[in-house]
């Protein structure tokens, strides 16, 4: 087997297909700390995290988010393919400290998304986008960060005035799409007040686009989209309340404007809802105004709880994929495999402390 030029050690990782609901094109693997062996911890620099597909050599491109040595770590790997057929195999490298930095972010999501916040800050106190476009503002109080996918990831909303701006432009990116899907892991604080995860909004007024909110008095999770502006805004609602303050959830909320179409996905599986969903456009406009994550862009009204890995993706993403990604997402040492470290043994050498 080839090895990549330059690298000292590498594992396989193998994708239990079985966890696979169905196979998919540009799938962003989610890579854990779960069944990492301790020489990945000691030796790893971070900037040399490398993937490749299972011939040991052809890069992968990935999104490194995050580490804390031997507790946590975020990494995404785009897989070209993957099948609920047979196992998927690829190798993770570490151990070439002299090299340049393997990130390569964008290229992972681009294919699939407009815009993947990790909800991670960079140095300037803003929440970069993944795609490389959409970069939050922050007016988030300080508060703990304790993530999903990261322990010290994710973003802490307090309900009284927390968002995460987003600029217009990202509304106006939406120009065409006949459908779009949010996603984002959430857990909710506090109970019974209106609350809004995400919103995006046509023009200074405030005229809804697309946004997902909390009802208050039912707590209910509500999606709403106006395609065009002074058009009719279209809502949905799950049946059932979403009352959980203990745990992590996922939601995916697929509205499809070519087919009248919404529906709300709750940790994988579509969760019961009634709406109406009939709009005379079949795409949405060009139209746009400063936005929110975790708020309205004012900052009222906004979430009280925990938000996570927030995306939008710019198609109706499917049931079983939508499934897939949570089983990864969720099942960690399970959705796939760690195996037994490689040495290159005409690269091996130990990182000095």
């Amino acid at each position: 087997m080839a090895w990549k030029t330059g690298w000292a050690y590498r594992v396989p990782i193998t994708i239990d297909h079985t966890k696979v609901s169905a196979a998919a094109t540009n799938y962003p693997l989610y890579v854990s700390e779960a069944n990492l062996p301790s020489r990945f911890w000691d030796e790893c620099q971070g900037r040399d995290l490398a993937f490749t597909l299972s011939d040991g050599t052809t890069a992968m491109p990935r999104d490194f988010v995050g580490w804390q040595k031997a507790t946590t770590l975020e990494a995404h790997v785009l897989m070209p393919t993957i099948s609920n057929i047979t196992d998927d195999v690829l190798y993770m490298y570490w151990g070439n400290p002299s090299c340049a930095d393997q990130q390569n972010a964008a290229p992972v999501w681009t294919p699939t998304y407009l815009a993947v916040w990790h909800l991670t800050q960079n140095a300037a106190g803003s929440y970069p986008d993944a795609c490389g476009v959409y970069t939050g503002t922050d007016s988030v109080s300080p508060g703990a960060k304790v993530g999903k996918l990261l322990s010290y990831g994710g973003e802490t909303f307090d309900g009284t005035g927390d968002v995460i701006g987003l600029d217009a432009a990202l509304p106006v990116a939406l120009s065409g799409l006949g459908a779009v899907t949010i996603s984002f892991w959430f857990k909710r604080a506090v109970i019974a007040t209106q609350q809004f995860p995400f919103y995006l909004v046509h023009d200074g007024a405030g005229s809804l686009k697309l946004y997902c909110e909390f009802r208050a008095t039912t707590n209910l999770l509500r999606v709403g989209a106006r395609p065009d502006l002074g058009g009719t805004l279209r809502v949905y609602d799950t049946s059932a309340a979403i009352t959980d303050t203990a745990s992590w959830h996922k939601a995916d909320l697929v509205v499809n404007i070519a087919s009248d179409a919404i529906a709300i996905y709750i940790d994988g599986s579509v969760v019961a809802g009634a709406g109406t969903t009939t709009w005379t456009p079949t795409s949405f406009d060009a139209n746009g105004g400063a936005s929110g994550l975790g708020g309205r862009a004012d900052g009222t009204l906004s979430f009280n709880g925990l938000l996570d890995e927030v995306r939008l993706a710019s198609s109706a993403l499917a049931a079983e994929r939508l499934a897939t990604e949570y089983a990864n997402h969720n099942a960690l040492g399970i959705f796939y495999s760690v195996g037994a470290v490689e040495q290159n043994v005409n690269r091996a050498f130990r990182v000095p402390f």
